[in-house]
């Protein structure tokens, strides 16, 4: 589970220290059978399902996706997609984040991008954004972000194909959701999952 994402972990000696508030999560989450996606797998699903084109999949990928779609409720993929990005909880000085958000290269998600999808959350003095894993170290030198036990910074980044268009600044609703389904406070799971059955009722 670590491995996978689905903990967050650190290695100390020969040891793993496992974050409580990512058990809580896999508690409270409802686990949909399977092993974790591979990201471009895992991004087909939250574009096909947002209606927008996964221009990376091959037509047997396509096929695949869709069939996987059909079979199962959006829903039952938790946490299968939590490998669609590295999620690293940091500090950044409070008056850089404005400056972050704006970085050509972030698209917000997650409590960011809540209030683009009609979710009531507020998360004033935090940013949570993707980022493409090329600009992940010159944002972190520039900014001098800091792991933190107490983020203000939440920075999803994702290794390989960056499935945004350039021009994204503010992810997909089905990646919305999933980013709050997997945050550290009640709540905000909460309204992660009310987003995910307006996306997908019935």
């Amino acid at each position: 589970m670590i491995r996978c994402g689905i903990l967050d972990a650190d290695k100390v000696g020969h040891r793993w220290l496992i974050d409580p508030a990512s058990v809580e999560r896999r508690h409270s989450t409802e686990i949909g059978a399977g092993a974790p996606l591979r990201p471009e797998s895992a991004w087909a699903i939250l574009f096909l399902q947002s209606g927008q084109a996964a221009d990376w999949l091959t037509p047997w990928g396509l096929s695949r996706t869709r069939r996987r779609l059909r079979n199962a409720r959006l829903k039952a993929f938790a946490p299968r997609l939590r490998r669609r990005a590295m999620t690293h909880r940091l500090r950044a000085h409070p008056g850089d984040l404005a400056r972050l958000a704006r970085e050509p290269a972030v698209a917000k998600g997650g409590v960011s991008a809540a209030v683009a999808y009609d979710v009531h959350l507020s998360a004033p003095g935090v940013l949570e954004a993707y980022l493409p894993a090329r600009h992940f170290p010159r944002l972190a030198r520039k900014y001098l972000l800091e792991p933190a036990s107490d983020p203000n910074l939440i920075l999803h980044v994702v290794d390989g194909h960056w499935p945004f268009p350039r021009s994204c600044k503010v992810v997909p609703a089905p990646v919305v959701a999933f980013d709050l389904l997997e945050a550290d406070d009640p709540r905000t799971r909460r309204a992660g999952k009310e987003l995910l059955e307006r996306l997908e009722p019935g």
